[in-house]
């Protein structure tokens, strides 16, 4: 199926794993100006934590690999949900609004307000903006990203030039 091209902004963002290699670009169509900020916002979360002791996100571990019990288990990470909320938080106490998609208050593991050890919340969003590496491990680093301004929908027209 065609994939045509939305009016409005195009952000595309541009990561990588580990050690600088085997870069991804995600697109995202359609967006209004607060919508690309947020997203902006978000992706520099994960910028390189290797480069500022950790105060970001990118290349760390998803999941944390060692429970209160003493034993292995993959339960999400509670540091990235507690790190984002806090950033969503300044971002909305700002005065911004967010995609409703993002909304945690819709997350429906939210439980008496605590997030419960099941919620994939930010996980499945983020697995398709910034992604993961080493099946899903780490988060894949940002590095940066680029805007376009699309004043009209753009139709893909590939099919008329396959034989």
């Amino acid at each position: 199926m065609p994939k045509h091209i939305k009016a409005g902004y195009l952000l595309k963002l541009t990561t990588w794993e580990n050690d600088a290699d085997n870069y991804n670009t995600t697109e995202l169509d359609g967006l209004t100006n607060e919508e690309v900020q947020f997203y902006i916002m978000i992706a520099k979360c994960f910028e390189s934590g290797s480069n500022n002791d950790q105060k970001t996100l990118g290349n760390t571990v998803v999941w944390s690999s060692y429970n209160e019990e003493g034993s292995w288990s993959r339960k999400r990470s509670v540091d990235h949900t507690e790190y984002l909320d806090q950033k969503i938080k300044e971002w909305q106490e700002a005065g911004n609004s967010i995609p409703e998609k993002w909304d945690r208050t819709k997350d429906p593991y939210l439980m008496d307000g605590e997030a419960d050890d099941t919620s994939y919340f930010y996980i499945e969003l983020l697995s398709d903006l910034i992604g993961t590496w080493n099946d899903g491990e780490y988060w894949r680093v940002f590095e940066s990203f680029a805007v376009y301004l699309v004043p009209n929908q753009i139709q893909d027209c590939s099919v008329a030039f396959k034989s």
